[in-house]
């Protein structure tokens, strides 16, 4: 019996490996972020909100970097309040991207209110 889980891990793992091509979906969609950065009094989603759009913020940078094709040339004074307030107000005002993942909505929030030309 263990010798099958071996090889079932076994298999996985090549799989895994030997397939990077596979396209990985977001943890959640916009729904779900919209959902936790608007949570009235729960204080883990809205932690996890802003460190969610945070991270995606830090990614992006100053346009070195992309996320689903967006890039943003965020500004040094943008705050993690800034940039929430971004993602949620783009989450409220394009209903029908919500969707789709949240990665990408952040990253394309972003890119729209601090647009740049990315840098090589």
């Amino acid at each position: 019996m263990a010798n099958h889980k071996f090889k079932t891990l076994t298999l996985g793992l090549w799989l895994y490996l030997l397939l990077p091509q596979i396209a990985w979906s977001d943890f959640q969609n916009g729904n779900q972020l919209l959902k936790n950065c608007t949570a009235k009094n729960d204080i883990q989603a809205k932690a996890y909100c802003i460190g969610y759009v945070a991270a995606i913020a830090d990614v992006l940078g100053v346009g070195d970097r992309e996320i689903g094709g967006w890039y943003a040339c965020l500004p040094s004074h943008a705050t993690q309040g800034d940039v929430v307030e971004i993602a949620v107000n783009w989450l409220k005002k394009h209903p029908s991207v919500r969707g789709e993942g949240a990665s990408d909505i952040a990253a394309h929030a972003l890119a729209k209110a601090f647009p740049c030309t990315p840098t090589p």
